[in-house]
C-alpha cells in the first residue's frame, strides 16, 4: 500500500485471509476499493456443526504447551480430518460426484497435497486470538475483537464486497459464511458455488466458471 499512495486496492482473502481483511478494511476504509472473500468464516455460535464445534473444546493450555508458533501441520491435519467426516455426505451430490470424477480433479488432488504439506507456522497469538477470541467467545461478529485499540465492527465497513461460498466445504459452514449479509452494510454479492474449500481456488471448475464472474463483479464495480 506504501507503493501506490492515493490510490484505492481491492483485496481478497481466503478463509482466515478474509478475516484479515475485513479487518484491514474496517481499519484502513480509504484504502480498499473492493472486498473478495472466499471460505470465510464469520459466525461461530453453531457450536453442534463438527467444523465448528472440535475448536470450541480446544483448552488454552494446550496451546501454551507450544513455545513461539504453532505448526502449520497440525490445523491442516485437523482439516483433513473433517473431510473424512464430510466426505460421505458431499459423495451423495451429483455436482460434487462430477467433479471429482474429471481428470483435472486427480491432478487437483497433488495440488491439495502440495498445499497442506507447504504448511507455514502460525504465530501462537496469532492461534490464540483465532481459537478463543473467534471459535469460543464469537466475539468477531459481536464487536468484540480489538486490534490496536479500536474494536472491529462489520457493521461499519462500508465497502463492495464479494462473498464466495464453497457449498461442500469441510472447514467452514455455509450458514457461518452467509452470516456476513446479516451485519455487512455495504453493497453484499454473495455466490455460492460447487466446490470444496481448497477447489475454490485450485479446481479446474473455479477457473472456467467462477473467476470469469469474479473478474466480471470487479469490472462492473468499476463502472459505478
Amino acid at each position: 500500500m506504501d507503493k501506490i499512495p492515493n490510490r484505492k486496492v481491492s483485496i481478497m482473502g481466503y478463509c482466515l485471509g478474509g478475516i484479515l481483511s475485513l479487518i484491514y478494511a474496517f481499519l484502513h476504509p480509504e484504502k480498499v476499493n473492493k472486498l473478495i472473500l472466499l471460505a470465510t468464516p464469520i459466525d461461530f455460535s453453531i457450536w453442534f456443526d463438527p467444523r465448528i464445534f472440535f475448536c470450541t473444546i480446544i483448552d488454552s493450555d494446550y496451546i501454551n504447551l507450544y513455545s513461539g508458533s504453532i505448526p502449520g501441520s497440525l490445523p491442516n491435519a485437523y482439516g483433513v480430518y473433517l473431510l473424512s467426516l464430510y466426505l460421505p455426505l458431499f459423495m451423495m451430490h451429483g455436482d460434487f460426484i462430477e467433479e471429482f470424477l474429471e481428470y483435472e480433479y486427480q491432478r487437483d488432488i497433488f495440488r491439495r497435497i502440495t498445499w497442506i504439506t507447504d504448511a507455514q507456522s502460525i504465530p501462537k497469538s496469532v492461534y490464540r486470538t483465532v481459537i478463543i477470541d473467534f471459535y469460543q467467545k464469537n466475539n468477531f461478529i459481536k464487536g468484540l475483537v480489538e486490534i490496536n485499540g479500536e474494536y472491529i465492527d462489520l457493521s461499519k465497513i462500508n465497502i463492495p464486497l464479494l462473498n464466495i461460498i464453497a457449498r461442500y466445504d469441510h472447514l467452514i459452514p455455509y450458514q457461518s459464511s452467509n452470516f456476513l449479509e446479516k451485519v455487512y452494510s455495504g453493497k453484499y454479492k454473495e455466490i455460492v458455488f460447487p466446490s470444496s474449500h481448497i477447489g475454490l481456488s485450485v479446481s479446474k471448475k473455479a477457473h472456467n466458471k467462477l473467476w470469469p464472474r469474479v473478474c466480471d463483479w470487479l469490472a462492473d464495480q468499476k463502472k459505478e
